[in-house]
């Protein structure tokens, strides 16, 4: 079987990551996204807001000073597709201006209500709606005294928000789905694996793309030894090429060439 998901880098500029995020000079980032682009990446996804439990909301002012040297810079690549990942409609906009082609948005249009009327207003741009529990768009790690089915919750959730996106004028192949994993589902680990068991269950569902992010996530060290997110390569990848194999169409991923590099031989292997 080949794996034929698209490899989604993170681009992290939010200092506050929870395993990646850097401040770039112009010459770095240009660099960074010339190797990138030259070797691995199908998509470059830009990041200047964490939503990890221990951060804060971000200002709009704040965001756009983070991305401002990505705005710089992103015309000298206009043949490589980025993706922002944005609450903020302003934020959407001018990365949409600046040749965007994806955005992210964690609080599936319910922080900025402008966020739908804009992705209607830009058929051409690919919309992934993130199922978030809290109306806060972070990660919690309270314990979970939740019971209920989290198929069940995210299908909910899912059908609710696609019905108002559609609404406003988004249409359906604009939409791609992402169940998210680790804290965003729930503090129990056995839902995130329960998601990811299940990703072509939810594909069928909907007939909609699927974007999976495990990358690195804490939940992946209840199955291991692994303590620290730089130390989770191994149970990164094998989470990552588990969906790629039950038919999602995005994987987001810190380790690029090692991801790739599976990617290709195991592709390789199978025209042996």
């Amino acid at each position: 079987m080949q794996i034929q998901s698209k490899i989604v880098w993170v681009l992290n500029l939010s200092p506050d990551s929870f395993s990646d995020g850097k401040k770039y000079t112009p010459k770095e980032l240009r660099e960074r996204i010339t190797y990138l682009s030259n070797s691995w990446a199908d998509i470059i996804d830009v990041w200047a807001e964490s939503t990890a439990p221990w951060s804060s909301p971000v200002s709009l002012k704040e965001e756009y000073q983070r991305l401002e040297i990505f705005f710089e810079v992103i015309g000298d690549f206009p043949h490589i597709f980025f993706s922002l990942d944005t609450m903020k409609a302003e934020v959407a906009k001018i990365g949409i201006k600046k040749w965007v082609k994806m955005i992210n948005d964690v609080s599936w249009g319910r922080f900025d209500e402008k966020m739908f009327p804009l992705i209607a207003q830009n058929e051409n741009i690919s919309y992934v709606l993130m199922y978030a529990k809290k109306s806060s768009w972070r990660a919690d790690l309270l314990p979970n005294i939740s019971q209920e089915d989290i198929l069940k919750v995210i299908e909910w959730y899912f059908i609710k928000r696609i019905w108002e996106a559609q609404k406003q004028g988004i249409k359906k192949e604009q939409i791609i789905l992402d169940p998210w994993m680790g804290a965003f589902i729930s503090p129990d680990y056995k839902d995130s694996l329960k998601v990811l068991q299940n990703i072509s269950m939810i594909k069928n569902n909907f007939s909609l793309p699927l974007f999976i992010w495990t990358s690195r996530k804490g939940f992946l060290s209840k199955l291991t030894s692994d303590t620290w997110a730089s130390d989770r390569l191994g149970s990164s990848l094998a989470s990552s090429i588990f969906a790629t194999l039950h038919w999602a169409d995005f994987i987001r991923v810190h380790d690029i060439r090692e991801t790739k590099q599976f990617i290709e031989t195991w592709n390789g292997l199978q025209n042996l």
